[in-house]
């Protein structure tokens, strides 16, 4: 148990392009679990405050972001620390200022990962419980799962990523590895820049391209064949259909809202963002699903644009006249942002076209 009792005064926020992108491992910290095979992992939330008495003073500790990766800044009634690259820097600065000592204090055990119950919240939207697996010489961290019927994939799918830091052409660099709807990828990256991508149909024959660490499979550096991860994915199918069972729960409730909304009209994309957690990857024929069952219970599809956007206006209204209060606070407000996309341009012009209809 920790000595320090500290409280989660913001949670904070997941980010897709953080915490499960080629730099998330920055953005998760390992807690030691009594299986030596795998180590959980506890996101770093962007905008994460927690407060803590240490010897009898409040420290407050708020997660801040330097490119792709975290910083801290710590704050005691008048003092504040600059941006650190470390908890432990940031709380240990101040301190040492409040106190007129050299003693250094631990920022995990500070900020709370030791304590359950913040531990507990920190995952509390997040579908897949980050992890990292020893193979050889190597640290490999999983950031998502899925299953599928391809043997070839081992049954993993679209969703499931991984990573692990090695050398390559005397640079050391990042290997971000995960799939598509047909391929494997590996991307490698360099000074947060993706410097080389290597896709083909299964792990094997990628890692083959890349002509290092020949002394493993492909999908043993995928990560694959780890045993505790083929029993992840087996069990994942049951785990899925008793998530998306909570999800359609989920969306009827947001059905009910929509309709004792004023506006009739609804932006799938950001609906469905609400009931789904952060890393969670909608396919194709799930999206397809959510659009028949909406077609179903009599709503339209009225976004006045093409493919080219990723905005999706939908309404239960029979009365398109309806929706023009809608098209014309969005397009009075520029809601889609005309600065060099030429595409945005002909997308405010056809909302501008429907408010003349």
């Amino acid at each position: 148990m920790s000595k320090y009792k500290a409280m989660l005064l913001l949670q904070g926020k997941l980010v897709q392009t953080l915490h499960f992108g080629p730099y998330a491992k920055n953005w998760w910290i390992s807690c030691l679990t009594h299986d030596l095979t795998y180590t959980f992992l506890y996101p770093v939330c962007l905008s994460m405050k927690t407060i803590t008495i240490v010897n009898h003073r409040d420290f407050i500790i708020t997660v801040v972001q330097n490119n792709f990766e975290p910083r801290y800044i710590c704050q005691s009634e008048a003092l504040q620390s600059n941006i650190c690259r470390s908890l432990s820097e940031a709380i240990t600065s101040i301190y040492q200022q409040a106190f007129f000592t050299k003693t250094r204090l631990d920022g995990l055990l500070v900020m709370g990962y030791c304590d359950s119950e913040i531990c507990k919240m920190l995952l509390s939207s997040i579908y897949f419980h980050s992890y990292t697996i020893t193979t050889g010489s190597l640290n490999l961290t999983i950031f998502g799962i899925g299953k599928s019927n391809n043997p070839n994939w081992n049954y993993a799918r679209k969703g499931y990523r991984s990573s692990f830091v090695h050398n390559f052409r005397k640079t050391r660099l990042i290997f971000f590895q995960e799939f598509n709807n047909k391929e494997a990828i590996v991307r490698i990256y360099q000074n947060f820049q993706e410097i080389q991508t290597f896709c083909d149909t299964n792990p094997n024959s990628i890692w083959n391209k890349i002509g290092i660490l020949t002394q493993f499979t492909g999908s043993i550096l995928f990560g694959l064949e780890h045993e505790w991860m083929k029993s992840k994915i087996s069990k994942e199918l049951t785990l899925l259909c008793t998530k998306k069972y909570q999800y359609v729960y989920k969306m009827k409730k947001n059905f009910i809202n929509w309709k004792n909304q004023e506006s009739n009209i609804i932006e799938l994309t950001t609906k469905l963002q609400e009931i789904y957690p952060p890393d969670y990857t909608i396919e194709d024929c799930e999206l397809h699903v959510w659009k028949t069952l909406l077609q179903y219970t009599g709503c339209t599809n009225r976004t006045p644009f093409g493919k080219e956007s990723t905005f999706e206006f939908w309404t239960q209204s029979k009365d398109p006249t309806n929706n023009q209060a809608m098209l014309k606070q969005l397009y009075e407000n520029r809601y889609f942002s005309t600065e060099n996309h030429e595409s945005d341009a002909a997308i405010l012009e056809c909302i501008s076209g429907c408010l003349r209809c």
